[in-house]
């Protein structure tokens, strides 16, 4: 039995180059690895950290499916944010219910969603998660101040 869903990064850590998802969001198919999806939760996980998102804080994840979606919800457990899933057809007036009642601090949103996040909540585009966080190690993440 596993501890909690983030036990799961130990896994992908286990697959390495395997590809984990291929998808098209275009002409092209993307692949990703295990690895990249662990390594993008992992900087993802201290930009959280970077952005003083604390264990409890609730993060909106208002985008398609993608391996950077996987990646940030990978990340947000990691830290302790309680990730918000949001089905990316959701209208924006649902979106500013539930950023309202769930006190979010940070919102990510893609290129179908991005222009409709209310301006009052810090957004990321998951679309450039990987470009916003290379500057953060992609080793493994352990927040010191979890229990």
């Amino acid at each position: 039995m596993r501890p909690n869903l983030g036990s799961y990064i130990d896994d992908f850590l286990l697959h390495g180059n395997e590809t984990a998802f291929a998808y098209r969001p275009g002409l092209r198919t993307r692949r990703w690895s295990y690895a990249e999806i662990a390594k993008t939760a992992f900087q993802f996980a201290r930009e959280l950290e970077a952005r003083r998102i604390e264990k409890g804080d609730r993060v909106l994840i208002w985008a398609r499916n993608s391996p950077e979606w996987v990646s940030a919800f990978l990340g947000c457990l990691l830290r302790g944010a309680i990730a918000v899933p949001i089905d990316y057809q959701s209208e924006p007036g649902f979106i500013s219910r539930v950023q309202e009642q769930s006190e979010a601090k940070l919102a990510l949103c893609d290129s179908a969603t991005s222009h409709l996040i209310e301006q009052t909540l810090p957004a990321i585009d998951l679309d450039q998660l990987t470009f916003q966080t290379t500057h953060h190690p992609s080793t493994p993440y352990r927040d010191r101040h979890r229990s």
